[in-house]
């Protein structure tokens, strides 16, 4: 007995020692790798890689991450799409023999993703996408004859590791630079995010009641008190998250949607003052009848296309536009301006009045046209059928020029 208590104590304080020198060779030489191998990632993937420091502590079971950088393409003037100051992930060790990967605690700290868009229209991201090259098929694929076609079966969805996030903190900078723009100097909006979730799985299947929390808050970082943003989402397993199903609501508040620039040029209408109430409903991917995104805004007025394409045309002052959510992940179909469109219309006609005064036709408003064509004060025309005729060709006008807003 007492010679196995000895062999044991000396196999302890062998595994020790070797796993003390395994971690001072992580902390001195786990970095050097990494920078080593960062020039082969970046020209793997087409896109210029950095990471100043990485550490990793087997006995805590974290890993610490500093200064991750993604560069941007050479067609964009801002060098960096994608950068975080350092990360923190504390792994729960125990979990790791069952084959999950549980994720006790993690932080993004200063994070920033900037959203650019070049003089041609192109967006960084989606350049960024198409940098990075898709995996060749092996030689067996490459050999492999065709196989005869038949009927199309629905693939099962590939199998993603067992991930389980009992905390996440996440606090970045997201950016959008718009060169685009007709100003001589680019279109800057800066916002402040913060996204914090619990109990997020990976793996297999909860009560709604049980879902993971994700709770997303920000403003705008040039002014605190603008695009108040509030919204709080119940998350399923994400076995699959193309298949994703969750339910997300919240608002965002104070918003000056003149602040953005050509971006609400083109959805065709701006406001002062703004507020964008949600709600998503998705099941297995696709977005359920009843999602939409309300936006309520005073003092709205036409703008870019949709100005000059109804010019005369004023909003009510108070103006609220249902915008229904459809279609999958994949794709979302949000038709912005059929939605302005028709709650312009229906918030016209709640209100004749406005319509009369607010609606023109070749430079008079709906009612002087009326007014004239019934026999008003600048009307010379007796004849009845005459001014049944000019009615009739009023109304229609203005139908035209109403319909013409669903065009």
């Amino acid at each position: 007995m007492k010679r196995f208590l000895k062999v044991l104590i000396i196999l302890t304080i062998i595994l020790g020692v070797g796993l003390l020198g395994l971690q001072i060779f992580l902390n001195r030489g786990l970095n050097p790798v990494v920078q080593k191998a960062l020039p082969k990632i970046s020209e793997s993937i087409g896109l210029d890689v950095g990471i100043d420091d990485v550490s990793l502590n087997l006995f805590g079971g974290s890993l610490n991450v500093k200064n991750v950088r993604v560069n941007n393409p050479e067609a964009f003037k801002d060098p960096t799409a994608f950068a975080v100051e350092k990360t923190v992930l504390d792994v729960g060790l125990r979990a790791l023999t069952k084959g999950i990967l549980e994720i006790s605690e993690a932080s993004v700290k200063n994070a920033k993703v900037t959203l650019v868009r070049n003089k041609a229209g192109d967006l960084n991201l989606q350049k960024i996408k198409e940098a990075i090259p898709e995996a060749a098929p092996t030689s067996e694929q490459s050999e492999a004859p065709e196989a005869p076609q038949t009927p199309s079966q629905p693939t099962e969805p590939t199998e993603i590791p067992k991930v389980q996030i009992n905390a996440l903190a996440f606090n970045t900078l997201f950016e959008f630079v718009d060169y685009k723009s007709t100003n001589t100097t680019p279109l800057r909006v800066g916002f402040d995010l913060e996204i914090n979730a619990r109990d997020i799985v990976t793996f297999g299947e909860r009560p709604e009641a049980e879902w993971g929390v994700i709770q997303i808050g920000g403003s705008l970082k040039e002014n605190p008190a603008a695009f108040a943003t509030d919204i709080t989402a119940n998350v399923a397993p994400l076995t699959d998250p193309i298949h994703a199903s969750f339910t997300a609501q919240g608002n965002i508040m104070a918003i000056n949607m003149r602040e953005l620039g050509s971006l609400a040029s083109e959805a065709g209408v701006a406001s002062s003052s703004a507020s964008i109430a949600i709600q998503l409903t998705v099941r297995n991917g696709q977005f359920l009848s009843g999602s939409e995104l309300v936006l309520s805004m005073r003092d709205a007025e036409l703008v870019g296309k949709l100005k000059e394409k109804h010019k005369g045309l004023k909003l009510p002052p108070d103006l609220s536009i249902t915008i229904p959510v459809s279609g999958s992940l994949e794709g979302p179909v949000i038709s912005m301006q059929q939605a302005i469109t028709t709650s312009i219309l229906r918030n016209l006609s709640k209100n004749p009045d406005y319509l009369l005064d607010n609606v023109t036709v070749d430079g008079k408003s709906l009612r002087e046209r009326l007014n004239k064509a019934l026999g008003g004060q600048d009307s010379k025309k007796d004849d009845g059928d005459k001014k049944t005729d000019e009615v009739d060709d009023t109304v229609n006008d203005a139908l035209k020029k109403l319909g013409g807003l669903f065009n």
